[in-house]
């Protein structure tokens, strides 16, 4: 019988779960013999820990729960079979606990065999290690105003980073100073060099980098629309047309106010 919605503990708790097997016929891989391991299957566990403060759900298994039916699936792998008898979502929920409950999500590493059910977090908080990520990456570059983000995203992706927008959960529009229309010039040009180089040294292709020059020719113009000039906002805007020709665009030129969200987005 499922429980209702399980009540803040009182003391650390740590849940084990059934997140699948993974069936090998060889353990020669990690080092060693058959006769030194006898069992070669591998047990994949999920672990909830479940504190007064909050919950975290370590790792998420191995074949996603919509494809697990009654009576368990196997899935064909590239060395073996990836079999699952119940879904990690039924197990939290017999103790009173369902996607929305979980705090923070922890990842041992990117393996299949441990993140098949990660989207179901995306209201979680993921944690992960920053050392490697900016050893890859570095940090965030704050010379380009409003623009950073772009910069930090190109770059991530540049390092074989795989990006996963995930619909919106829940979001709140806060209403803060847009930098003056010389700041994102400033910032403009700073980004237009770095990628003029990644350009020349063969790290972008020529769509991505027209796409990414557009990009910076409608921040000009959204700049100078908001300082009132609304011919240059024009030439700078003709210009991102011609460097990549489209039929819609997007402009907010963040001088509105916007009412902010009232509650969360509920998730089904």
């Amino acid at each position: 019988m499922v429980q209702s919605k399980a009540p803040a503990p009182k003391t650390l708790r740590l849940y084990v779960f059934d997140c699948g097997v993974l069936k090998r016929g060889e353990p020669t891989a990690y080092g060693l013999t058959r006769a030194q391991v006898g069992q070669t299957d591998f047990a994949d566990a999920c672990y909830l820990v479940a504190h007064p403060r909050g919950t975290l759900l370590w790792d998420v298994g191995i074949i996603p729960d919509d494809q697990v039916k009654a009576g368990g699936v196997e899935v064909q792998a590239a060395n073996g079979t990836n079999t699952a008898k119940t879904t990690l979502r039924s197990q939290l929920a017999a103790i009173g606990y369902s996607a929305r409950d979980i705090t923070y999500l922890a990842l041992s590493h990117g393996h299949a065999d441990h993140v098949a059910n990660a989207n179901e977090y995306a209201g979680s908080t993921l944690l992960f290690r920053r050392a490697p990520v900016l050893q890859a990456v570095g940090l965030q570059d704050e010379r380009p105003p409003r623009l950073e983000d772009c910069d930090w995203t190109l770059r991530f992706g540049l390092a074989d980073g795989e990006l996963v927008v995930q619909p919106v959960v829940a979001a709140a529009i806060e209403i803060s100073n847009r930098p003056s229309a010389p700041k994102i010039y400033s910032g403009c040009e700073i980004l237009a060099a770095k990628w003029q180089k990644e350009f020349a040294a063969g790290h972008l292709t020529a769509p991505l980098y027209h796409r990414l020059k557009a990009y910076l020719h409608l921040e000009r113009g959204l700049a100078a629309l908001t300082a009132g000039r609304r011919g240059k906002a024009l030439y700078y805007w003709t210009r991102s047309w011609l460097e990549r020709p489209r039929m819609t665009w997007h402009a907010s030129p963040g001088s509105q106010q916007v009412e902010p969200a009232r509650r969360a987005i509920p998730r089904d």
